[in-house]
């Protein structure tokens, strides 16, 4: 029983790795080479919009009635169990999230996660000692944690703390993954073949950050979906929100700029085919909604890189959220 808690209590605080800047343009993560993904959470930002802050309060509700049931109480005293065992609020002290995998359909095997947290990490140190198969081990002056909350899979985890005091939480199922992010931390140059410094962009108000490096094996079978992969050396996608606005980012590499242009074309053809299709059908609800969603969406070319961006009214996106969740 206590066990089950505080697996579900673990869904409120990253369901990361600290950017060598945080106030650059890009944040830099050391990571498996084979890394195929990496998504950031700005849980800042997210909590201040109206469309994350939507969405985060539907997840928060999901894991809150998820612990309220197993420990047969209701809602607010569920958040406070969860305030109690933690050692701080969730909600107040997770600053942002980043999670990376190298593999689409068993990611919980390749996990490489850190969450970014405000002066403390609570009562999350001692909890580990309740863990089946814990130990600790000294690697460089730090330690490094391990325990098997599930049979077969050993989870390692390490807690760091940055020059202001800030703290962070760096966890995977992979032990190699946790040192390559302790040494970034530590200032080490990068060594071997074995890790790789990736990036994701961040701004003020970005609210998610996505960079795919390899894409999942069922992109590229066939179909037109796998002709654009057959040419795209990777992807990125940017979720921002201000002033009222949810603008949609998305980043396509090509290997060559030929490919790139094709890749630009095909894009903007496609926003002009979306509207012409409105025109014809100007009774159909739906083109009438996709239409108006990418009206003032544009296609551009740097180099190899293909750029589309997308501005949406936060008040229709938030519409829309809420018009899916009444079937829920």
């Amino acid at each position: 029983m206590l066990r089950a808690l505080l697996a579900a209590t673990l869904l409120l605080v990253g369901s990361s790795f600290h950017p060598t800047d945080a106030s650059a343009a890009e944040a830099a993560y050391r990571l498996p080479a084979d890394t195929a993904f990496i998504l950031n959470l700005d849980l800042q930002a997210v909590r201040k919009s109206e469309v994350g802050g939507r969405l985060l309060n539907l997840v928060v509700d999901k894991a809150i009635e998820k612990i309220a049931e197993k420990g047969n109480t209701d809602r607010e005293a569920a958040l406070k169990q969860v305030e109690e065992i933690l050692g701080f609020n969730p909600l107040e002290e997770v600053k942002s999230i980043t999670v990376s995998a190298n593999d689409y359909e068993e990611p919980e095997n390749s996990l490489v996660a850190v969450v970014q947290l405000g002066k403390t990490t609570g009562n999350l140190e001692g909890l580990l000692l309740g863990l089946p198969a814990y130990a600790v081990a000294d690697y460089e002056g730090q330690q490094i944690h391990s325990a098997a909350p599930e049979d077969g899979q050993t989870l390692y985890v390490a807690f760091v703390a940055d020059e202001s005091g800030n703290r962070r939480i760096l966890f995977s199922a992979q032990r190699d993954a946790v040192t390559s992010l302790l040494d970034q931390a530590a200032g080490k140059s990068l060594a071997g073949d074995q890790a790789a410094d990736f990036t994701v962009e961040q701004s003020d108000d970005r609210l998610l950050s996505l960079k795919v490096n390899k894409l999942p094996p069922d992109a590229v079978e066939e179909g037109p979906p796998a002709n654009v992969a057959k040419i795209l050396k990777d992807a990125s996608l940017g979720i921002d929100e201000a002033d009222g606005r949810v603008g949609l980012n998305v980043a396509l590499a090509a290997a060559t700029e030929e490919q790139a242009e094709q890749l630009r074309q095909m894009a903007q053809g496609s926003i002009a085919m979306i509207q012409f299709a409105q025109t014809a059908n100007p009774e159909d609800q739906d083109l009438k909604k996709i239409a108006g969603m990418i009206k003032g969406a544009a296609a551009s070319r740097d180099g190899t890189t293909v750029k589309v961006s997308l501005q949406l009214p936060a008040a229709d996106v938030a519409a829309i959220i809420d018009e899916k969740l009444k079937d829920k």
